[in-house]
């Protein structure tokens, strides 16, 4: 586990919490929205893979998507304050997202 994840356990732990809340809506989600899911052409995008597809709040797949992309050294803030369906998004949901889904891939790896 990364040094700053284990000093924080109990913050991180504090935020998964509070998941049920954070990630509620009526929006169809792809549930695993990472690149190797999304295939393109010169005129369409299509997302693969649906079997993890549930119902919650509509920033959920963007912010795992921008996992992703802050990965790969892109920041993903400005992108989230000017997409409309993240920029209005409390922080502290998106942080409650963040917190239980690595807490989700620890789980599976350890």
């Amino acid at each position: 586990m990364a040094p700053w994840a284990y000093q924080n356990l109990e913050m991180l732990s504090a935020l998964e919490k509070g998941l049920d809340e954070a990630v509620a809506g009526n929006t169809l989600l792809h549930g695993d929205m990472y690149p190797f899911n999304v295939l393109t052409t010169d005129e369409r995008v299509y997302i693969v893979d649906w079997p993890h597809a549930w119902v919650g709040a509509s920033h959920v797949d963007v912010v795992t998507l921008l996992i992703s992309a802050a990965l790969s050294g892109t920041d993903p803030q400005p992108i989230l304050e000017s997409l409309p369906s993240t920029a209005s998004v409390d922080p502290t949901y998106i942080d409650v997202q963040l917190a239980a889904h690595s807490g989700f891939l620890l789980a599976t790896v350890c």
